[in-house]
């Protein structure tokens, strides 16, 4: 039982273990897109990349000329962060959310078996167990479970692969599974920028609503299928860094929900998390905030850059600094149920 009032604030860190791509990962992803084949006017297929030659472009969808101007761009300018770069590039932020929304789509459908879209764990030290274990544990009376726990969920990720394993574990557990429903319901998750589906529990089995073109979402060796799949793929609901400024309602009104989060919590543990200033803006805390609470940062790689930009938005209440994946940190080095 998480006792402790706790906010975790996730990352495309906390998602790696998870079997998806990091934010680098994913820019090759995009990059990528140039191999593939795609139907011209005619039906007939055309590489990507061939569209370099503009003698070429009668032949293509409009949308996919476009895409090619997206994926070339991003590979000319060796762009490492997609969200800075759509900020910057705004004619192509619309066609950007598309694209991110296709690639996690098809990584997920890519590990598609038996109705699971859950990816493969990248290792056998996932940490999403050692939390479940954490909400469920030294709670006798299943049925209280729901309002026991205290933990609060902030990601910036648009997958709902934390949420989708939240409530597998919960049917699958004998002693939760009665409870399920209530106690998936009763774990605050926000996601900042949106998410990719939805995950809840009815009729104790889990209803994931991709939306409509969720099951054309698929690669066939190196074609593109379906490109209505890609193209109308704005089901999603997400959005990219810099909208929460710009008119986004659902953004900032999640944004002000975060804040209160971290607020009324005592411990605060960022996984995975780098701190761009344009997401610090939205969930703004005074220092004075900080100062009265446990913080701990899980930093992968100990890039001097990461640990300077949390310096600068906790300031001088910065605190406990783990590097390593997540489930040594969780495990070792303090207790999350407690």
């Amino acid at each position: 039982m998480i006792s402790v009032p706790t906010t975790l604030i996730l990352g495309a860190g906390a998602s790696i273990a998870s079997g998806y791509p990091t934010g680098a990962e994913l820019i090759d992803k995009i990059i990528g897109l140039l191999n593939l084949y795609v139907p011209d006017q005619n039906n007939e297929p055309i590489q990507l990349l061939e569209l370099c030659d503009k003698t070429k472009h009668p032949r293509c969808l409009s949308e996919h000329v476009m895409l090619y101007e997206l994926c070339a761009k991003i590979k000319r300018g060796r762009i490492r962060n997609i969200d800075s770069f759509l900020r910057d590039n705004p004619e192509l932020e619309t066609l950007g959310r598309k694209v991110i929304t296709y690639l996690i789509r098809s990584y997920e459908y890519k590990h598609h078996q038996h109705g699971d879209i859950f990816p493969e764990f990248r290792d056998s030290k996932p940490w999403y167990p050692i939390l479940f274990d954490s909400l469920i544990s030294q709670t006798p009376d299943a049925s209280k479970i729901a309002e026991s726990h205290a933990l609060k969920i902030i990601t910036f990720n648009y997958d709902v692969s934390l949420d989708y394993f939240l409530a597998q574990a919960l049917l699958d557990n004998s002693r939760t599974k009665p409870y399920a429903k209530e106690i998936f319901n009763s774990i605050p998750i926000i996601h900042i920028y949106g998410k990719i589906g939805d995950i809840q529990i009815n009729d104790l089995k889990i209803n994931y609503n991709y939306g409509e073109y969720a099951s054309k979402i698929k690669l066939n060796g190196n074609h593109l299928l379906e490109p209505a799949s890609w193209i109308k793929s704005e089901d999603s609901q997400i959005h990219v860094v810099g909208e929460g400024k710009n008119g986004k309602d659902d953004v900032r009104r999640d944004a002000q929900l975060a804040m209160s989060y971290i607020e009324k919590s005592k411990r605060i543990i960022a996984m995975g998390f780098d701190f761009l200033p344009e997401n610090c803006d939205l969930i703004k805390i005074p220092e004075a905030v900080w100062l009265s609470k446990e913080f701990n940062y899980i930093n992968y790689d100990g890039a001097p850059a990461l640990v300077e930009r949390v310096r600068k938005y906790i300031g001088q209440s910065f605190g406990k600094q783990h590097l390593g994946d997540c489930f040594e940190v969780i495990t070792k080095r303090f207790e999350l149920a407690n």
